[in-house]
């Protein structure tokens, strides 16, 4: 028996995260597995930075600013060239994340951003020009499970939630001085670990979650 290999020129991935540019709705970001980064105008998909692609994110005000990611948390950042490394045991960051790391624009001030390691990191100069120069700072201490969903309520910047295995946090003043960031903890939904967060746009105290690997219609009072 003979085998003829058939599938030449499919244009197949398994997409991670995908992030969109809220400028431009044809400009998005891919994080593949096994085939890397790809950002598309709309026509055209091109890599820009190979292995495990994983979070994407474009700058809302300006699409120049655009981030990409390898596994545990190699958080790569282009001002409108090539990709430099910004995070993962580099700029004042001491840990690896996980597979899969996740990591946020400030919802308002575009010169912050959030990433979950074990810790919670944020940086106030994500946008300084230097990728050498980006500085993070842990808003949270003694964790050692690695983060996998971060979200910040639109409705309120001060609040941000973190998952972990069989945890999931709120934080209610995340833009403190990173000392004095506080966390408490959150009801589960259904004793579930939640694979997802989406904050209600006006309801600071609601959240929606998936959970069980199943899309759930269910709020979160915290």
């Amino acid at each position: 028996m003979t085998w003829t290999e058939i599938s030449g020129g499919l244009e197949i991935n398994q997409i991670y995260k995908i992030g969109q540019s809220a400028i431009n709705a044809d400009l998005i970001a891919l994080g593949q597995q096994d085939n890397g980064s790809a950002i598309s105008d709309g026509s055209t998909f091109t890599t820009v930075y190979g292995g495990d692609g994983t979070e994407c994110e474009i700058d809302y005000s300006n699409e120049n600013y655009k981030y990409v990611c390898y596994v545990t948390g190699d958080i790569q950042r282009s001002t409108g060239g090539s990709y430099s490394p910004i995070a993962h045991t580099v700029n004042g960051i001491t840990e690896t994340g996980g597979w899969v790391t996740p990591y946020l624009l400030h919802e308002l001030t575009l010169i912050l951003c959030f990433a979950g390691f074990s810790n919670v990191y944020r940086t106030n100069n994500v946008k300084i020009s230097s990728n050498t120069a980006v500085t993070w700072s842990a808003i949270s201490s003694g964790e050692t499970s690695k983060c996998t969903v971060l979200e910040q309520s639109p409705a309120n910047v001060n609040i941000v939630y973190v998952v972990r295995s069989g945890a999931m946090k709120r934080t209610d003043n995340a833009n403190a001085a990173a000392g004095s960031v506080t966390w408490t903890n959150c009801t589960l939904p259904g004793g579930n670990t939640p694979t997802d967060l989406e904050a209600h746009p006006t309801n600071s105290n609601i959240i929606y979650a998936t959970a069980n690997y199943d899309v759930i219609n269910q709020k979160i009072k915290v």
